[in-house]
Protein backbone atom coordinates (compact mmCIF):
# COMPACT_ATOMS: atom_id res chain seq x y z
CA UNK A 1 0.00 0.00 0.00
CA UNK A 2 2.67 2.44 0.89
CA UNK A 3 4.83 1.34 -1.63
CA UNK A 4 2.15 2.19 -4.28
CA UNK A 5 2.50 5.82 -2.74
CA UNK A 6 -0.57 5.80 -0.67
CA UNK A 7 -0.64 7.97 2.59
CA UNK A 8 -1.38 6.82 5.93
CA UNK A 9 -4.63 8.60 5.56
CA UNK A 10 -5.66 6.71 2.38
CA UNK A 11 -4.57 3.34 4.04
CA UNK A 12 -6.68 4.33 7.05
CA UNK A 13 -9.64 4.89 4.67
CA UNK A 14 -9.27 1.88 3.19
CA UNK A 15 -8.60 0.15 6.44
CA UNK A 16 -12.56 1.44 7.51
CA UNK A 17 -13.80 0.35 4.64
CA UNK A 18 -12.59 -3.34 4.61
CA UNK A 19 -13.99 -3.50 8.48
CA UNK A 20 -11.59 -1.63 10.30
CA UNK A 21 -13.54 0.66 13.55
CA UNK A 22 -12.70 4.17 12.60
CA UNK A 23 -11.16 4.55 16.33
CA UNK A 24 -8.63 1.57 15.41
CA UNK A 25 -7.85 2.13 11.76
CA UNK A 26 -5.52 5.43 12.06
CA UNK A 27 -3.45 3.88 14.47
CA UNK A 28 -3.47 0.77 12.78
CA UNK A 29 -2.09 2.77 9.34
CA UNK A 30 0.66 4.35 11.68
CA UNK A 31 1.58 0.55 12.73
CA UNK A 32 1.98 -0.59 9.17
CA UNK A 33 3.58 2.84 8.14
CA UNK A 34 6.21 2.50 10.78
CA UNK A 35 6.64 -0.96 9.90
CA UNK A 36 7.21 -0.09 6.05
CA UNK A 37 9.75 2.37 7.27
CA UNK A 38 11.59 -0.30 9.09
CA UNK A 39 11.46 -2.35 6.53
CA UNK A 40 13.35 0.28 4.47
CA UNK A 41 15.71 1.38 7.05
CA UNK A 42 17.01 -2.25 7.51
CA UNK A 43 17.30 -2.23 3.36
CA UNK A 44 19.20 1.03 3.83
CA UNK A 45 21.71 -0.17 6.46
CA UNK A 46 22.22 -3.46 4.43
CA UNK A 47 23.38 -1.56 1.07
CA UNK A 48 25.35 0.82 3.29
CA UNK A 49 27.15 -2.36 4.79
CA UNK A 50 27.66 -3.44 1.52
CA UNK A 51 29.12 -0.37 0.11
CA UNK A 52 31.81 -0.60 2.93
CA UNK A 53 33.27 -4.31 1.83
CA UNK A 54 33.15 -1.88 -1.90
CA UNK A 55 35.21 0.41 -0.85
CA UNK A 56 37.46 -2.10 0.89
CA UNK A 57 37.55 -4.58 -1.96
CA UNK A 58 38.71 -1.29 -4.18
CA UNK A 59 41.11 0.00 -1.81
CA UNK A 60 42.55 -3.30 -1.41
CA UNK A 61 42.73 -3.94 -5.27
CA UNK A 62 43.92 -0.29 -5.47
CA UNK A 63 46.97 -0.91 -3.12
CA UNK A 64 47.49 -4.50 -4.33
CA UNK A 65 47.52 -2.76 -8.09
CA UNK A 66 50.38 0.03 -7.02
CA UNK A 67 52.20 -2.77 -5.31
CA UNK A 68 52.54 -4.97 -8.10
CA UNK A 69 54.07 -2.37 -10.36
CA UNK A 70 56.10 -0.72 -8.20
CA UNK A 71 57.75 -4.77 -7.46
CA UNK A 72 57.46 -5.13 -11.05
CA UNK A 73 59.73 -2.04 -12.07
CA UNK A 74 62.25 -2.51 -9.40
CA UNK A 75 62.22 -6.28 -10.37
CA UNK A 76 62.48 -5.06 -13.91
CA UNK A 77 66.01 -2.97 -12.96
CA UNK A 78 65.22 -0.18 -15.75
CA UNK A 79 64.54 -2.65 -18.27
CA UNK A 80 61.42 -2.73 -20.64
CA UNK A 81 58.36 -2.03 -17.88
CA UNK A 82 55.21 -3.09 -18.30
CA UNK A 83 52.05 -1.91 -16.31
CA UNK A 84 49.27 -3.73 -15.69
CA UNK A 85 46.53 -0.91 -15.38
CA UNK A 86 43.22 -3.25 -14.83
CA UNK A 87 43.77 -3.65 -11.02
CA UNK A 88 44.22 -0.21 -10.65
CA UNK A 89 41.71 0.75 -12.42
CA UNK A 90 38.99 -1.87 -11.33
CA UNK A 91 39.89 -0.78 -7.70
CA UNK A 92 39.43 2.51 -8.50
CA UNK A 93 36.12 1.71 -9.65
CA UNK A 94 34.92 -0.38 -6.77
CA UNK A 95 36.63 2.45 -4.53
CA UNK A 96 34.36 4.98 -6.37
CA UNK A 97 31.39 3.08 -6.57
CA UNK A 98 31.49 2.35 -2.61
CA UNK A 99 31.87 5.86 -2.19
CA UNK A 100 28.72 7.01 -4.13
CA UNK A 101 26.69 3.96 -2.67
CA UNK A 102 27.76 4.97 1.00
CA UNK A 103 26.72 8.30 0.36
CA UNK A 104 23.10 7.26 -0.88
CA UNK A 105 22.41 5.14 2.05
CA UNK A 106 23.24 7.23 4.21
CA UNK A 107 21.08 9.59 2.99
CA UNK A 108 18.78 7.70 2.59
CA UNK A 109 18.94 6.90 6.31
CA UNK A 110 18.79 9.91 7.85
CA UNK A 111 15.65 10.45 5.58
CA UNK A 112 14.06 7.55 6.68
CA UNK A 113 14.70 8.05 10.28
CA UNK A 114 12.92 11.25 9.94
CA UNK A 115 10.14 10.25 9.08
CA UNK A 116 10.18 7.68 11.09
CA UNK A 117 10.19 9.86 14.11
CA UNK A 118 7.27 12.00 12.92
CA UNK A 119 5.42 8.77 12.45
CA UNK A 120 5.43 7.80 16.01
CA UNK A 121 3.53 11.17 16.28
CA UNK A 122 1.24 12.06 13.38
CA UNK A 123 0.18 10.42 10.65
CA UNK A 124 3.13 11.58 8.53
Amino acid sequence: MFRQGQTPQEVSQMLVEEGATPAEAPDLARQYYRNFLLYHLEEQRKRSKDADMQKTIGAVLLGAGVVFNVLLYLLMDGETYVVFYGVLVGGLIWLMRGINAKSQAEANIDRLTKKFELAGKTLA
